[in-house]
């Protein structure tokens, strides 16, 4: 794994980061929140909540990326320069790889493995063509 420079991780909840991750600088992951009503948030004296976020293997976040409580992020993807990942709608096409494991996984993710999505809300852009989804 590489970090860059300028990291945040607020893990009120896990965060989970695979292997050959690598992170640009700023790379920002909020696994904290809190209520949206102002009454229950009542400023400092109400909850924190959060959700978890869990990043796949050989995954790319670059530079200035932020990634939301809740969001995961499948195997090969890239998150494009800029991008604010809530949860990228699964797109209904076949999954890129062939495995048992991989096609669940490719059902079950917000960001499906090798594409590259960008954008605020990130979005799919393209897959990646990669022998690594086989």
């Amino acid at each position: 794994m590489f970090i860059n420079f300028g990291c945040v991780i607020l893990d009120t909840c896990a965060v989970t980061i695979g292997s050959r991750v690598l992170f640009g600088p700023n790379v920002s992951l909020f696994a904290a929140s809190h209520p949206l009503d102002p009454a229950v948030r009542n400023g400092t004296q109400g909850p924190e909540n959060g959700k978890p976020i869990v990043i796949g293997d050989d995954v790319w976040i670059c530079g200035n990326v932020q990634v939301l409580a809740g969001v995961t992020v499948g195997a090969g993807a890239t998150l494009a320069a800029g991008s604010v990942v809530t949860r990228v709608s699964p797109s209904g096409e076949r999954p890129p790889c062939r495995s048992v494991l991989c096609v669940l996984m490719f059902v079950l993710q917000d960001v499906d493995p090798f594409t590259l999505v960008g954008g605020n809300p990130a979005r799919l852009i393209k897959r990646i063509e990669s022998p690594l989804a086989d």
